[in-house]
């Protein structure tokens, strides 16, 4: 199971279904992140993520500009059973210009992708 996890308020929902579904299914859990570039607290808070769920098998940071293109291709070199990911709460023009990661990867994975809802505030 690779949680997708992107930095936002959606993570804390992305681990814990990643980790209900790794234990109901006696899966290995990992945690993945994409960015263009390292970012020190991102991981320190996935560090946190990580270590709250426990169990982790393994957390991965990946440095490409394209998350979608990054997903895809682990799942190409990686046996990934299924990606768990929460879109990222854009809306509007930042939706349109930014494109969706979720969308692309549902499109181009070779895994089954569990797209959940978007939080709402509140």
């Amino acid at each position: 199971v690779v949680a997708c996890l992107d930095g936002s308020p959606a993570d804390d929902d992305t681990v814990a279904t990643s980790g209900r579904w790794s234990r109901a299914f006696g899966l290995p859990l990992c945690l993945v992140h994409v960015a263009a570039v390292p970012d020190p607290a991102i991981e320190r808070r996935l560090d946190g993520l990580a270590r709250s769920v426990g169990g982790i098998d393994g957390c991965r940071f990946v440095h490409d500009r394209h998350p979608a293109r990054a997903l895809v291709n682990l799942a190409a070199t990686t046996d990934v059973a299924v990606f768990v990911m929460a879109p990222a709460g854009r809306a509007g023009w930042g939706r349109v210009l930014a494109g969706s990661v979720t969308a692309s990867t549902v499109r181009r994975a070779t895994a089954p992708v569990l797209a959940l809802p978007p939080r709402v505030p509140g």
